[in-house]
């Protein structure tokens, strides 16, 4: 079996706009074919949301500094 990571970007994850995680994918020879979606536990939802703030957070803190 084959295995393959990759990370695409969502139009939105557990409520935060613009940021890049990994999620599982079904792959096929056309490429990525559907996104698996978790049925997560509140506390799991929770927790991902507070990782996905705190990448945005860092991103737009990197965006902030392109301009000095």
């Amino acid at each position: 079996a084959h295995r393959a990571q990759l990370a695409l970007a969502e139009a939105q994850v557990a409520g935060v706009k613009d940021v890049t995680l990994s999620f599982p994918h079904l792959l096929g020879g056309q490429g990525v074919l559907n996104t698996v979606h978790l049925n997560l536990q509140e506390n799991e939802e929770l927790a991902l949301r507070a990782s996905a703030q705190l990448l945005r957070s860092a991103l737009d803190d990197l965006e902030k500094g392109k301009g000095n």
